[in-house]
Formats: structure tokens, C-alpha cells, sequence
């Protein structure tokens, strides 16, 4: 066992076998570094991240990876969960440096904690080709690394501040509505490029803004963008709940990760849409979420997450074959399914599986078709493992 065998987060435990001598975040680290002259090799991830299992099964499970890890780098393992304070900082960095971020988090450091260099996963070769790179940089240049390292730390620092220093006033959500407008996806909803995030605090700034501007621009563009992640993939059509984002811009194909605060937020949106359209969806969406949390995230208090599925069976809980369907379901349950949920024999998932999306009228729901087969559906899915 390495340090890890000692911590309480589930994530650290998780990686106390491993090969890597990992440890904790704290001074022991830190001084190893000085006193070692050795850059700092920083994880951060969680329990339910599903790349995060990927990345150690590749490369911290490695004894070719551990090798070069223990000789030329302190590594640090952090639980995104239990230090949300040291997640933010190296994420900003990351996005800083790469204009995306995600987990696991990659990123490498000095002894002093300033970051030169951060990304998300690597698959092993490219982790290895990467090691390898930054080894020989630190023995040959360290002084141009410590020197990047130094600037992306004032660069950070000084972003911070002026996010501390603008005052909350009528201007912030003039800039704020811009902002969304000039990033707006009018044909499937939500801001920005693919992979999509359920943007819940956008959402319930432009309901406020319609509320005190009567900004129908604002209200379609929260509105549309609940519709569509409602219909679409990220939403569990049999069970409730929104997974964590969509790898695509329709909202269609899901990391199927769920989380609770995601879920939490998102039925306060729906409510809040509902309150102001009385739109039979937003009201729909909430219960059917608040009734997935209810049955699935507690038991005497809440869980945080449910992960993606065992590596290599990403989704495996969720998805169909149409030979599934077929043996499952009336011949007209079955039509009514790929009339209304985008069903088919090529699929929209990999190897010709089915994610369930809603391609009609949300009302379809309602069909006594699509009752029958939702309970078949149901009932099939809650004999698989989770």
C-alpha cells in the first residue's frame, strides 16, 4: 500500500494500491519536492468520475508508468469532493491553459504549488510520451519552466481579483445577457460547443431577466434550452434525472454520470419555468427528477453521485439493442418507440445501441403504447447492474 492507506476520502482509498507512491495533499509532499528538486505530478478527481477509473486502470495500475512517476515526480492524489478549494485553482489553470477542463485533472507543478503545465485524461502512451517530456525538460531547462510557471500564477492571481473587485449592479446581467446571446445554440439549446453542461445558473439569470425586462428573447432561450435537454439523451426518459453532460450539441448521447447537485439545481430551474409558462414538461421533468432522486440518491441522507458504469461498459445500464426491444415489447409498443424515441437497428450509440431521446411532442409520453413500454423497459433495466 502507498500513503493513500491512511485517508478517508473513498477516491484516495481507491488508489492505495497502487503502484504509484502516491501522496496526500499536505507539507510531507511539499517538502519531499524542495527537498528532492522534483516537480509535483497532481491527480485530482472522484469516486463516480468514470475517466478518472480509466486513467488508473491504464496508467496507475502501470508498473512502467509507476516507474517513471516514482523516479522523476512527487505525485499528489486529491479528492475533488473533499477539497473543492484545490480543484478550482488548478482548474482555472487548466482552462487558462487549454480553454477546457474535466476530470481526472492532470497538471504539473512546481515545488512552490505554481502551475506549468495542465490537462485532463491521457491515455497511457500519450501519458508516458508526456513524463518523459517534462523529465527532460525539468533536468535541462527547469528555469523556463519555473519562469511559465510563475506567469500563469500572476496571470491567475490577477483574473481572480477582478472577478472579486466588479461590483453587483444592472450592468452585470446587461453583460451577462450579451454574453448568452452572442454564445446561444438556437437550433438545439444551451451555449457553446459540444461536450454541453446543463448551464442551470444561465438558465435562471435569463428568467430573472425576462421577469424584470420582459425580455422574450431571454425567456426562449431558457425555455428552449429545457425542452431540449428534456427530450433529449442527458435526460433518463425511464428512471428520471439528467445526467452530468452531453458529449454532443443536440443533448442526444450522455456521459451517463449522475450527480446530485446537477439534479438538485436543475429541478429548481424546471420549477421555476413552470412557475412562469405553466408548461405541463418543466412541471413533469421536476417530479420525475425529485421522485429519481428520492428512489435511487437516498438512504438516510443523499449520495453525491452514480458513476458511468464499470470501465469499458460506460452506459451499459442504460442502452438498447433493437434485438432487446423486439424480445421485450409488443409489436406496437416497439413502433411507437421508434416513432417517438428515435429507435432504430443502426442506433445512436455505439455498437448500434439505443439511447432513449424523445422526438415528438412531449405528450407522447402520455400514448398507452409508450406507458406499457416504459414499465416493460423498467422492469428489465432494474435487474441489470447498476
Amino acid at each position: 500500500m502507498n500513503r493513500l492507506n491512511k485517508e478517508k476520502s473513498p477516491y484516495l482509498l481507491q488508489h492505495k494500491n497502487n503502484p504509484v507512491d502516491w501522496y496526500p495533499w499536505g507539507e510531507e509532499a511539499f517538502l519531499a519536492a524542495k527537498e528532492q528538486d522534483k516537480p509535483i505530478f497532481l491527480s485530482i478527481g472522484y469516486s463516480s468520475c468514470y475517466w478518472c477509473h480509466v486513467m488508473e486502470q491504464e496508467s496507475f495500475e502501470s508498473e512502467k508508468v509507476a516507474k517513471i512517476l516514482n523516479e522523476h515526480f512527487i505525485s499528489i492524489k486529491v479528492d475533488r469532493e473533499e477539497r473543492p478549494d484545490i480543484d478550482q485553482i488548478y482548474m482555472d489553470a487548466a482552462l487558462s491553459m487549454t480553454g477546457h477542463g474535466g476530470w481526472p485533472l492532470s497538471a504539473f507543478l512546481t515545488a512552490e504549488l505554481k502551475p506549468f503545465f495542465a490537462a485532463t485524461y491521457f491515455p497511457q502512451d500519450k501519458f508516458i510520451a508526456l513524463l518523459n517530456k517534462i523529465n527532460h525538460m525539468w533536468q535541462e531547462n527547469k528555469d523556463e519552466l519555473t519562469s511559465s510557471a510563475n506567469e500563469i500564477t500572476t496571470h491567475l492571481n490577477k483574473e481572480s481579483i477582478l472577478g472579486k473587485a466588479e461590483e453587483i449592479n444592472s450592468d452585470i446581467f446587461e453583460k451577462l445577457y450579451a454574453h448568452l446571446l452572442d454564445n446561444y445554440d438556437d437550433k438545439y439549446g444551451g451555449f457553446g460547443p459540444a461536450p454541453k453542461f446543463p448551464p442551470t445558473f444561465a438558465i435562471r439569470n435569463l428568467l430573472r431577466i425576462y421577469k424584470s425586462q420582459k425580455s422574450e428573447k431571454a425567456l426562449e432561450m431558457a425555455t428552449n434550452t429545457l425542452e431540449k435537454m428534456a427530450k433529449g439523451g442527458i435526460f433518463d426518459h425511464l428512471g428520471g434525472g439528467f445526467a452530468r453532460y452531453s458529449v454532443d450539441e443536440r443533448w442526444l448521447i450522455p456521459h451517463f454520470e449522475k450527480m446530485l447537485y446537477d439534479n438538485a439545481l436543475l429541478i429548481t430551474a424546471y420549477l421555476e419555468a413552470y412557475q412562469i409558462t405553466k408548461k405541463e414538461i418543466f412541471k413533469d421533468v421536476s417530479l420525475l427528477t425529485i421522485k429519481y432522486l428520492m428512489k435511487e440518491m437516498y438512504s438516510e441522507a443523499f449520495y453525491s453521485a452514480q458513476d458511468a458504469g464499470d470501465v469499458g461498459k460506460e452506459g451499459e445500464y442504460y442502452v438498447w439493442s433493437l434485438q432487446e426491444l423486439e424480445d421485450l415489447l409488443e409489436e406496437k409498443e416497439l413502433e411507437s418507440l421508434k416513432e417517438n424515441y428515435g429507435i432504430s437497428d443502426i442506433g445512436n450509440f455505439e455498437h448500434g445501441l439505443n439511447v432513449l431521446n424523445l422526438t415528438s411532442d412531449w405528450e407522447a409520453r402520455n400514448n398507452k403504447e409508450i406507458k406499457t413500454a416504459f414499465e416493460k423497459l423498467s422492469k428489465e433495466r432494474n435487474q441489470r447492474r447498476a
